[in-house]
């Protein structure tokens, strides 16, 4: 089921792979990605779409590039997250494998937004090119890092993922990928 998620935020991706990356792939590889984005677009049609990845930087450029290619039309959020991957994921892996339970690694990420990576979230973060291109709000992202600051709401996975994304986004950007 297919729901919408209006927090003022994309729907995020996280894209992981092997480093080993065999060239010799990329058009196979850019088509698969590209197929299913195009999927999770017509899916939940009012959302956007933001991918990060950890793989190679050849493959990192690939999936910028799948993903800059899906109309801002057809990009996408909803409720039942990524569904369209676990059907692509369900080719490779077996069933109880993509559908088990998210586990997380337990990485402090409260102690670091509020702390340690403080001044970078408002030097990089809030003045940072998601914000100037239009495609994060300033004022609903000043708001999610004034109340986390605060200890009103514990937003710290958000912004940790924004900042990531924003790194991301300047990283592909660097590359030439344009969206």
């Amino acid at each position: 089921m297919v729901r919408h998620h209006d927090s003022g935020f994309p729907l995020l991706i996280g894209v992981c792979g092997h480093r080993s990356f065999d060239p010799s792939c990329a058009t196979e590889l850019a088509t698969a990605v590209r197929t299913q984005l195009l999927r999770l677009a017509i899916a939940l049609p009012s959302t956007e779409i933001r991918v990060l990845s950890g793989m190679a930087a050849g493959t990192d450029l690939i999936v910028a590039r799948a993903a800059f290619s899906v109309p801002g039309s057809e990009k996408v959020r909803g409720r039942k997250q990524k569904a369209a991957l676990k059907d692509a994921a369900e080719s490779w892996l077996p069933r109880e494998i993509v559908h088990r339970p998210k586990a997380s690694f337990g990485a402090p990420l409260r102690a670091w937004v509020r702390n340690d990576l403080r001044e970078l979230i408002g030097d990089v973060l809030v003045g940072g090119e998601l914000v100037q291109s239009g495609m994060l709000r300033r004022q609903a992202l000043q708001q999610l890092i004034t109340d986390d600051q605060a200890g009103r709401q514990d937003n710290a996975k958000q912004i940790w993922q924004l900042l990531s994304m924003e790194l991301w986004y300047r990283n592909v950007r660097s590359m030439g990928v344009t969206a």
